[in-house]
């Protein structure tokens, strides 16, 4: 029997703990049925009956599955769809098809106009790869880069648990 339905929220490690029985020995298979395109989250130990934790990384229906084979010839499959919602008030998500290094930026209103090459990589007021942390207020009301995926396909994120209001954000 797969675990219940899951919600989670993005960048969670899931933990699924299915009931497995059988009168002899058992082997295991996890494996994702569906999820978006460019997720990548993995399974920590994909060929446990005891159980798996899977990292939960694109926002959207990841669907895992279970199959379960004895030694005579007996096999049973069950799914698990895992939910996963943004972290925040505030969620910006970079996905891309190709693998290569894109970088998401979130400037705050004080970088500038978006048009003034000044503004990008402005370490006070722009959220990036170098600056995944700045300081633009209360604590809740910075943003905070939370993935930042290299040479991949994403996804990378960036959130803001409290945004300010009032304010008109650029990506």
């Amino acid at each position: 029997t797969c675990p219940d339905p899951i919600v989670t929220r993005a960048n969670s490690q899931v933990a699924l703990t299915p009931a497995v029985t059988s009168a002899g020995p058992v082997s295991c298979a996890w494996s994702v049925v569906s999820r978006p395109s460019t997720a990548s989250g993995a399974f920590s130990m994909p060929m446990s009956c005891a159980g798996t934790n899977y990292f939960a990384d694109v926002v959207g229906t990841h669907v895992v599955s279970l199959t379960a084979s004895d030694g005579l010839g007996g096999v049973s499959s069950c799914t698990t769809p895992i939910t996963i919602t943004p972290n925040g008030d505030l969620w910006i998500e970079l996905t891309w098809d190709q693998p290569n290094d894109l970088d998401l930026h979130l400037l705050h209103p004080m970088a500038g106009a978006p048009s003034a090459v000044g503004s990008w990589g402005n370490s006070m007021w722009d959220c990036n790869y170098r600056q995944p942390m700045p300081m633009w207020g209360l604590p809740q009301q910075n943003p905070t880069l939370d993935r930042d995926d290299t040479m991949g396909r994403g996804p990378e994120n960036i959130r803001i648990d409290r945004p300010q209001s009032g304010l008109a954000y650029t990506i």
